[in-house]
């Protein structure tokens, strides 16, 4: 007894002796080492390991784009799996807290340094990427003898391409490349980042060498398969067919997914159709793909590469068959929906069959994603040719109601009521059709959820025992008693009748829609009155006169409705002729559009500008007989207007022009001087263009600019008292807006105490004349992807040819950040911020919360991502330099 109790004594001695972090001897080395291990980092890292396998098997690759090398979480998915980071996070920290051995600035505790690199790698799948950077860099800089320090420099390039530093990056690949001692089992690991590195340059030779050589080295059937893919991908975008088909083969080696197998196949066959010249091969592949089950999620794709192959053979029939094919049966994949949609529709477009083509460039709009190539154009097509097709449809309204018009009363009430039978027939036949189907699927319902039952059969009384058709719903009473009364809880009892699905009983229809709606009426025909329902129950008599009232009252009677009809389509005709000229260079039907106008209402208001413009169309078609017939019409009848002279002197808009340019000029250049921060010549251009311009509707704009440069040379106050002038000057101008909303930040800013510079940190430096950034920061609760959007819709309307960039990250926590990049300097950067600030679409989806908006330098925007606790310190900053400025 008492020897035990000696062992246990002396167990809890050494035990407590080697819990000790700051003992540096064998004990406790191996305890810490053991428990770090086993513990803690074991567990923690495989659930990691668990996390990154999962975000790769479910990455949904986008094969119209050059594929990514790695993948990585979205913010949102980053978003959802915060709870998970964070219980990782938490193990790995217990690691470092409970056995980090650190002794005089040398850590004993082998796992420390790989625990620090697996909290970075939790906060770069969380896009905290600056966090984690400081735990690579502490793995980095504790270890610099050790092999282990180049697994965390690999993780820091990671971080470096995906937040786009791509100077730190450079700098870091030189150290790797300097360094004799790089364990050869990092090689292909490195050699892909480094590809990675180059390809988000757009960098693609440089990409392909270093990818070639991640490929050769790597162990990994998967990942080879994704190298090899993306090496075609990059063969092909250099016209280098052969090494692109020799890779997309390569990558079927390996075993890739199903998604990578099949886009492989598909650009395989491709290849033999259009650089080998055997399109009927690859027809043939095609086709037989059709028929295989496993190819079925991929019809739309495959209808889409026949189509290609018709296109390229001049099928044009073919083409259109199978594009339509593909539109029909393509459901999820919404992007390939939209290119065949786009591809119909641009073949519809130019055989002008623009209700066709309006159809299917309403499809590729609302598929496609915005950052399609080209996507505003085609946007701007599709509301073209919607545009189009609804004068069109005005057109041919109003020209049949006019005809209805000029029939007799008679002939019209004949008219009116073929059309409502008419109506009625299509209703009933779209009933009937209804509940067919409904009765088919009901069956089919029914005959899945119960297991017929085998009866014997007889002389005349059904199937022998055996047969196929021994199960057949109407020889088993179970099933036949189950219809039965499913058919009573839906019909009720029914007389066994010709029409018995007929209902006698008034139909209930909403007396303030006189127009019968076939989609509020009963599978049943019946359509009984709720208790709820207030809607009135009319006879057949009653339906069929409001009926006739509805059609009637769209009926242009009297000359006043007459005269609006035809000015409708007047109208119609002109938007429509000039619709077909300057948006679809549709010269042809513009100028028979235009004739047309002309023919049926020559006394119209657009007469002399139709003449100029069939003039100008044929012109350019060319038919000079025509051209010339139109120039003379305008130089006799219109001999005084602008349009005679615009003939007569071809140079008479350009002298126009010349004198109106003059001005424009002279503002483009004093606003271009003003946002360049040229203050003292921005103010005495101002108040030189009272004299050269003296009627210029462009005066409120300079004095606005006078009275703000004002401010800029002489202090808030002298800004604040122009500011006012100009309010008071033009109180209907929108200048005034926009002067009042300063006067309002001047007044309370004038008015408080300035923050003096002293409470800013000395962090943070003033750099006008650096490449700026605009950047956002927001809660977690607005929807990143409708701010990028509109972020985007913005720059596209107001910056298209700055060469913008918009780019997100996860700020903290609590909040994202968009930073948008390419200002050369804070002038154009302010520019920029602003405009956006007033852009209604943001504001809206911002509402109440609490967004913050700034403009930063590079450098101090480097400084605040490494010291994000300095956020509000860096708005107060911006606040004093450049709000105050």
């Amino acid at each position: 007894m008492f020897f035990s109790r000696y062992i246990l004594l002396i167990t809890a001695v050494v035990f407590s002796w080697s819990c000790s972090t700051k003992k540096n001897t064998w004990v406790n080395r191996k305890f810490h080492n053991l428990t770090s291990h086993y513990n803690g980092y074991w567990a923690a890292n495989e659930a990691l390991i668990e996390f990154e396998t999962n975000t790769y098997n479910n990455y949904k690759d986008n094969y119209e784009k050059i594929l990514p090398v790695f993948t990585y979480t979205s913010i949102d998915e980053a978003k959802a799996a915060n709870g998970d980071m964070e219980k990782i996070y938490n193990r790995a920290s217990a690691v470092i807290q409970y056995h980090s051995m650190l002794i005089r600035d040398v850590e004993y505790c082998s796992w420390i340094k790989n625990t620090y690199v697996l909290i970075g790698r939790t906060h770069f799948h969380k896009h905290d990427y600056f966090a984690g950077l400081e735990a690579f860099e502490y793995v980095v800089n504790k270890n610099k003898k050790h092999p282990y320090r180049f697994e965390a420099m690999m993780w820091m390039l990671r971080t470096y391409n995906e937040t786009g530093l791509f100077s730190s990056a450079q700098g870091l690949i030189d150290l790797i490349n300097d360094e004799k001692t790089f364990p050869t089992k990092y090689s292909s690991d490195f050699n892909a980042i480094v590809a990675d590195f180059y390809l988000k340059q757009e960098d693609y030779n440089k990409g392909i060498d270093f990818l070639e050589i991640a490929f050769k080295d790597c162990k990994k059937r998967k990942l080879k398969a994704r190298y090899a893919y993306i090496l075609a991908q990059l063969y092909s975008l250099q016209g280098n067919g052969m090494k692109a088909f020799k890779y997309y083969d390569k990558t079927l080696d390996y075993g890739p997914g199903d998604d990578m197998s099949f886009n492989a196949k598909l650009n395989l066959a491709t290849y033999k159709a259009f650089a080998e010249g055997d399109p009927k091969k690859a027809k043939e592949m095609f086709l037989d793909m059709l028929d295989q089950v496993k190819y079925k999620d991929y019809q739309d794709q495959i209808y889409f590469a026949l189509a290609q192959l018709c296109e390229k053979e001049k099928q044009i029939d073919d083409e259109e068959k199978y594009l339509a094919e593909s539109v029909k049966v393509s459901k999820a994949n919404k992007n390939q929906k939209g290119k065949s949609s786009l591809k119909l529709g641009e073949l519809y477009l130019k055989n002008a069959k623009y209700e066709l083509a309006q159809a299917y460039f309403d499809t590729a709009v609302s598929n496609l994603n915005k950052d399609y190539p080209n996507y505003y154009s085609i946007e701007n097509k599709q509301k073209s040719l919607k545009t189009l097709v609804g004068y069109l449809q005005t057109i041919a309204t109003e020209d049949s109601l006019q005809k209805v018009a000029g029939m007799s009363e008679g002939e019209r009430a004949k008219l009116i009521d073929k059309l409502i039978a008419d109506k009625k027939k299509k209703i009933e036949e779209e009933k009937k059709k209804l509940e067919e189907q409904k009765a088919i699927q009901d069956a089919n319902k029914f005959l899945q959820d119960n297991t017929p039952v085998n009866l014997p059969g007889g002389p005349g009384g059904g199937p022998p025992i055996g047969s196929q058709t021994a199960t057949w719903y109407y020889y088993n009473p179970a099933a036949l008693s189950f219809g039965l009364s499913e058919f009573q809880k839906k019909w009720g009892n029914r007389k066994l009748e010709d029409n018995w699905r007929r209902s006698t009983k008034p139909m209930v229809i909403n007396t303030d829609d006189p127009n019968l709606n076939p989609d509020s009426l009963a599978a049943n025909g019946e359509n009984p009155k709720s208790e709820k329902d207030d809607k009135k129950v009319l006879s057949q008599e009653e339906q069929d006169a409001q009926e006739k009232e509805s059609y009637l009252k769209n009926i242009p009677l009297g000359s006043e409705a007459l005269n609006a009809s035809k000015a409708k389509v007047i109208e119609a005709y002109y938007n429509c002729g000039s619709l077909y000229r300057e948006e679809l260079s549709d010269l042809p039907n513009a100028a028979s559009t235009f004739e047309k106008l002309q023919t049926k209402y020559p006394d119209n208001k657009y007469k002399l500008v139709s003449y100029y413009q069939l003039y100008r169309i044929y012109l350019a078609l060319p038919d000079d007989a025509l051209a010339e017939k139109y120039k003379n019409i305008i130089l006799t009848e219109y001999a005084k207007s602008e349009y005679a002279d615009i003939i007569r002197n071809p140079e008479y808009n350009n002298e126009k022009q010349a004198s109106k340019n003059k001005a424009e000029l002279y503002y483009e250049e004093t606003f271009s001087l003003f946002s360049n921060a040229e203050y003292q010549q921005t103010y005495q251009r101002c108040k030189s263009a009272d004299s050269l311009f003296p009627k210029s509707n462009l005066k409120p704009k300079y004095d606005l600019m006078a009275a703000i440069s004002l401010g800029k040379l002489n202090g808030l106050n002298e800004m604040l008292s122009a500011l006012k002038k100009v309010v008071a000057q033009y109180p209907t101008d929108a200048v005034k807006v926009k002067a009042a909303e300063m006067v309002a930040i001047l007044e309370k800013n004038v008015s408080s105490s300035d923050i003096p510079d002293s409470d800013v940190k000395s962090l943070f430096n003033k750099e006008p004349n650096e490449q700026h950034y605009y950047v956002m920061h927001f809660p977690m609760s607005i929807s990143l992807e409708d701010l990028k959007s509109s972020i985007a819709n913005f720059i596209n309307d107001n910056f298209s040819a700055g060469g913008l960039r918009v780019e997100d990250l996860v700020f903290n926590n609590d909040r994202k950040m968009i930073v948008v990049k390419g200002f050369e300097n804070e002038a154009k950067a302010a520019t920029f911020y602003s405009l956006i600030k007033d852009y209604e679409e943001i504001s809206s989806q911002l509402g109440k919360e609490t967004a913050v908006q700034f403009i930063i330098s590079v450098n101090n925007y480097n400084t605040l991502l490494k010291n994000q606790k300095e956020s509000e310190s860096y708005v107060k900053f911006f606040q004093t330099n450049y709000m105050k400025s």
